[in-house]
């Protein structure tokens, strides 16, 4: 009898359940600053996001980006955003058949991380730091 009680008491203990994912913060607002990108260099790259709800009030983010590098510039809508244990997963995708993925860490007003194209010619994968304007 002891051995079950003992065997109860440390599977409970054991058992830490699903890990809770800390809420991202506000994310609403103009988000700008640079890019270094690995086909085209340094670039800006600026992202207007609005805060989104479904008929099950679940929260999303939605909005538009713009990123240039000299005279060449993409731009689009945020199609999809999702929170992470480790952050933000961010897809920017654009009539010009080329989407980004972000992945990204938001600390107060700073938003930084890493993104990689897809249907771009060439692939590329790059890093960006952002600011949220006031």
């Amino acid at each position: 009898m002891a051995a079950l009680i003992l065997c109860l008491g440390l599977s409970a203990c054991l058992y830490r359940g699903r890990p809770e994912v800390a809420p991202l913060p506000d994310l609403t607002g103009q988000w700008r600053g640079a890019v270094d990108d690995s086909v085209s260099g340094g670039g800006a790259l600026t992202l207007d996001l609005f805060k989104l709800e479904d008929e099950d009030g679940a929260a999303g983010v939605g909005g538009t980006w713009r990123i240039s590098f000299g005279p060449t510039v993409r731009e689009g809508d945020v199609a999809y955003t999702r929170g992470a244990e480790s952050g933000l997963s961010l897809e920017l995708a654009s009539d010009a058949r080329c989407a980004y993925d972000l992945e990204a860490s938001v600390k107060r007003d700073q938003m930084k991380g890493t993104y990689l194209t897809r249907f771009c010619t060439p692939y590329a994968l790059g890093t960006f730091e952002l600011e949220k304007q006031p």
